[in-house]
């Protein structure tokens, strides 16, 4: 059995347990559903717009949009709308918890390219222009300093190294050639970013392209950082000693699907998962990440959530996408025998231990695994002449000695269910 299956299975086993556990909802669904009460309430109760509502936790419904789960409209009419004025943004009032605006213009920025990633905003422009405010605000170093330099990231405060490498993605999606000076600023900047904790690892392989090269030394040494700084767990703290953290755990699961073709990355992400999944409130919402811990604090607990939504969202679709090209290898594998072992029988009348039996193993592991390998002219009857006892659920073929031979118990009960 290859490693890949065993990392899926375990995946979507555990994601699977905790859906029939609340209600048959996946933990994303039950993320989105939370969201998508509280994203437009916001706005509809204070008359303003608030860069973790309508920021962080808005870019994750975006995001789902863009997965093709289904999000309710009204969800997200009144932030679309806010989000394709830029220029309206610092008029907006004050946040009652934050007022930092270089913070929210980057906050709304990210969501602004996430509803047009998501064709929820019809004006392309909106887009350059908010980058063109984001690009304002960048360093003469090349970052974007959002707090004190070495204070710890946090939904409140990103943090500059988390801060630099959303600005880079945000100004990459509006115009690459247009903001080609800022960018080659950031990117060096971050180059030359000591890879000392989860927030500049990860920073470093968000800033990568989609997915980011594995393969460079930087992203080496960053997926390195993360494997040492994994709890048991699964979670990550800001520091490879820190306690996990939910926030911290859902910027490196998100960081590490840019990088999952790297040597253990599918595992490392596979387990984030799992953290956040057991993390997870039973209203669809995580527990704010706060700096000291502990604190409560609305805001934050939207934003976390917004975080830990994408990081499930984006972590799923690349955990598939790195199984797709083993499975498409597999596919490949068994269609010799599965084409030889028909006209064997079609030409013979008869089956062989060859032809029949081990065929129908290959593919009783294949079908286990959740694969539909066969094309549409061949079906399980025209392999071999297959006995089925009902009490033993054993599949059995004549050999040329005359002996049954034996599929092993898994296959031989999938392949015994599948020719019923």
């Amino acid at each position: 059995m290859t490693t890949w299956r065993i990392s899926l299975g375990l995946c979507v086993s555990a994601a699977a347990a905790i859906a029939a556990a609340r209600g048959g909802m996946s933990p994303e669904d039950r993320a989105i559903a939370f969201l998508e009460r509280e994203v437009p309430q916001w706005s509809s109760e204070n008359k303003c717009f608030s860069c973790h509502n309508n920021g962080d936790a808005a870019r994750a419904l975006y995001a789902a949009v863009r997965s093709k789960r289904p999000v309710a409209d009204s969800a997200l009419a009144d932030t679309s709308q806010f989000l394709a004025q830029p220029d309206a943004w610092d008029r907006n009032g004050v946040d009652a918890e934050f007022s930092d605006k270089r913070l929210a213009r980057l906050q709304f920025a990210a969501a602004l390219a996430a509803a047009a990633g998501a064709d929820r905003i019809a004006n392309k422009q909106a887009l350059v222009r908010a980058a063109e405010l984001v690009a304002a605000d960048q360093d003469p170093d090349g970052s974007w300093p959002m707090d004190a330099a070495g204070t710890v990231g946090s939904p409140a405060t990103y943090g500059r190294p988390l801060a630099t490498a959303i600005a880079l993605d945000v100004l990459r999606g509006a115009d690459p050639a247009k903001f080609r000076e800022p960018i080659g600023k950031a990117e060096g900047w971050l180059v030359r970013l000591p890879v000392k904790g989860t927030h500049a690892a990860s920073a470093v392989l968000l800033a990568g392209s989609k997915p980011a090269d594995p393969s460079s030394p930087l992203a080496q040494r960053a997926i390195a950082l993360l494997r040492e700084g994994q709890s048991s767990d699964g979670g990550w703290g800001p520091f490879v000693s820190s306690p996990p953290e939910v926030f911290d755990t859902a910027v490196a699961v998100l960081a590490l699907s840019r990088s999952i073709g790297a040597p253990g990355a599918a595992s490392l992400v596979e387990r984030g998962r799992s953290y956040l999944i057991a993390t997870q409130l039973r209203d669809g919402s995580w527990p704010e990440t706060t700096r000291p811990p502990g604190a409560e604090s609305y805001a934050q607990r939207l934003s976390t959530t917004g975080w830990a939504t994408l990081a499930l969202l984006e972590s799923r679709g690349a955990l598939l996408a790195a199984t797709r090209k083993p499975r498409e290898t597999i596919g490949r594998a068994i269609e010799f025998p599965q084409k030889d072992a028909a006209k064997w029988r079609a030409d013979r009348g008869c089956a062989t231990c060859h032809h029949g039996t081990m065929t129908v193993w290959a593919l009783g592991e294949a079908k286990a695994d959740g694969g539909c390998y066969c094309s549409s002219a061949w079906t399980w009857n025209s392999i071999a002449a297959v006995s089925i006892s009902s009490r033993s659920t054993r599949c059995s073929t004549s050999t040329s000695n005359g002996r049954p031979m034996l599929l092993p118990a898994r296959s031989s009960s999938v392949v015994c269910a599948a020719m019923r």
